[in-house]
């Protein structure tokens, strides 16, 4: 099967599929090709940040086209996707955090009216020892340099199917969530025979 990496995936898209919409949110639509372009650009922002294939990186914001721009960039070079719920209150995530061990984490400042940046400074550092850095959606994130862009084309290129690609947090039961690991391969073939 054809396209069993995100990064693979994307390329295979925006060749077959390039003007279709991919993603279309409340007020724009971004079609594959434009998909693939804006999450291979902040691919190689994520790396010029330090970011790096086998990190885990929560993405903590509402659905939309930079949602899926920045989920794809993460995925693409081999960071390990958390999306998080912004329906968490503090104490599921920091939970949700410690657990899955985020080295980096996207985060809107704000949420339907709650202050996320003023929450998330609450945290105790020393319970979450693997966050290094929040990057905030209302600041850029570094413009790459060409090495960093040399970087995360070459982790896109050599992402395999069986590398991790999400931590995807369960619910439903009287329990904690658990964090359950899906990777590149598995988690497309299953989408593919959805």
């Amino acid at each position: 099967m054809a396209g069993e990496t995100i990064a693979a995936l994307l390329a295979q898209n925006a060749a077959a599929r390039g003007e279709n919409a991919a993603v279309v949110d409340q007020q724009h639509k971004v079609t594959w090709a434009q998909l693939e372009k804006a999450s291979a650009e902040r691919a190689a922002m994520l790396v010029e940040a330090g970011v790096n294939k086998g990190h885990r990186i929560g993405l903590m914001a509402e659905n939309g086209i930079e949602w899926a721009a920045l989920a794809c960039a993460a995925m693409r070079i081999g960071a390990v996707l958390v999306p998080l719920s912004t329906m968490l209150r503090l104490p599921e995530l920091e939970a949700q955090l410690r657990v899955a061990g985020e080295r980096r984490l996207i985060a809107q400042p704000a949420i339907r009216g709650c202050d996320l940046r003023g929450e998330i400074a609450a945290i105790d550092p020393a319970s979450l020892p693997s966050l290094r850095s929040i990057f905030w959606t209302d600041e850029p994130l570094p413009a790459p340099s060409p090495d960093a862009e040399e970087v995360a084309r070459t982790l896109a290129e050599h992402l395999l199917p069986a590398d991790e690609m999400a931590v995807i947090f369960t619910s439903g039961s009287s329990g904690d969530p658990k964090g359950v690991i899906h990777t590149h391969g598995a988690a497309i073939r299953a989408n593919a025979s959805g």
